[in-house]
């Protein structure tokens, strides 16, 4: 029989040997913590320089984005977004904790970078957090605590029972950053009808606020549906507010939007802002990159892109546009090349919101040297 020492070890042993013959870069994990063991971990997990024996009694850090297949782990800090995410993520292969199933959802989506989508909840803040290759390499990215590891609480990290799928999905990278972006501003809403006050104006004021962002009303439809059921008070009244703020806004009359949950106070300031901050549609996210990119010296748009980059992941505002390629322009300032277009314009959209069954071919853009999304 194996000694308890030996048992001990096992499951990290066992867990980085599956991985490592899956094709996943591996890094061992002081014990309890989410720290891998050396500082340079990135190079060596990179180069293979890991064996399964290294994880004795160590956690089994799994390396996201390209050096791991496109491997992303869409991470749930917010109890609401794990609460919310079935109703908006692809169904896929998702790990967790005894307190907290269902935190971690596993995709294979080719060009998406890291990002973080703070918002604010009670004094504090929560995060939906996209983890994967960083911005600033392509080499190594984020890594995160697999199955086979301990997480500082002293639960087990496992794998999710009854997951209708037992391998990562395949996802195009704009659908799955859109989800995530849908999905963060479902938690904000939860939350905020959670604090009790004035729901009735709160999913007028929302609702109208998400369609006058470019939200479709199918989008809108079912993201008050969701936080509805999540909130346990599936009220017949709250949908019938959205149907008439659907069909008011369909019909050409202003309706109630973000500024009037501000200007009544019905909810705070900065909680609104980050939901018009997270509600942006591809379609406005790369009409922002055009305005921060046209026009400007090679300094300004420098700024403005490490701006863009650092406000709700701007960093893949381009490429949340499907269906589109990239040139660069004699000057090398970013165009988006769409051969349907007869008038020149490089930046005309193929439709008014994105078709993510077109082919998906992430964007890359280039301003003297720095690399921008995907």
């Amino acid at each position: 029989a194996a000694s308890p020492a030996a048992e001990e070890k096992a499951p990290a042993v066992t867990a980085a040997a599956k991985y490592l013959g899956e094709g996943l870069k591996v890094v061992p994990v002081e014990p309890s913590t989410k720290s891998p063991k050396i500082k340079d971990w990135p190079q060596h997990a990179a180069n293979d320089a890991f064996t399964a024996e290294d994880f004795a009694g160590m956690n089994v850090g799994v390396v996201l984005g390209r050096v791991s297949g496109d491997l992303v782990d869409i991470d749930l800090d917010s109890a609401a977004a794990v609460a919310l995410a079935p109703a908006f993520l692809p169904p896929t292969l998702t790990f967790g904790r005894a307190s907290k199933r269902g935190s971690h959802w596993l995709y294979k989506a080719p060009g998406v970078r890291s990002a973080m989508y703070f918002f604010p909840v009670d004094g504090g803040r929560e995060l939906v957090e996209i983890r994967s290759t960083n911005a600033s390499s392509d080499l190594c990215g984020h890594q995160s605590v697999f199955p086979g590891s301990t997480h500082e609480s002293g639960e087990a990290v496992e794998w999710d029972e009854g997951c209708t799928h037992d391998e990562p999905q395949h996802v195009p990278g704009a659908e799955l950053v859109w989800a995530v972006c849908r999905l963060t501003v479902a938690s904000i809403i939860l939350n905020s009808y959670e604090a009790g006050k004035g729901r009735n104006a709160q999913t007028l004021g929302y609702a109208g606020g998400l369609l006058k962002s470019g939200w479709t009303a199918d989008e809108v439809r079912d993201a008050f549906t969701a936080i509805r059921e999540a909130s346990g008070d599936d009220r017949a009244k709250d949908a019938d507010a959205v149907e008439r703020v659907i069909a008011a806004f369909e019909n050409g009359i202003d309706v109630q939007g973000f500024g009037s949950l501000k200007k009544d106070g019905v909810v705070p300031e900065h909680v609104v802002d980050a939901v018009e901050r997270h509600a942006k549609t591809p379609e406005k996210r790369l009409r922002e990159v055009k305005m921060a990119t046209t026009g400007a010296g090679a300094g300004i748009r420098r700024a403005m892109i490490a701006e863009a980059r650092a406000v709700d992941a701007g960093a893949q505002a381009a490429d949340l546009v499907a269906g589109f390629c990239t040139q660069a322009s004699a000057n090398d300032s970013p165009c988006v090349n769409d051969p349907a277009n007869d008038d020149g314009d490089p930046w005309a959209l193929l439709g008014a919101r994105v078709d993510f069954s077109a082919e998906a071919e992430p964007l890359a853009y280039l301003v003297e040297g720095l690399p921008f999304a995907p």
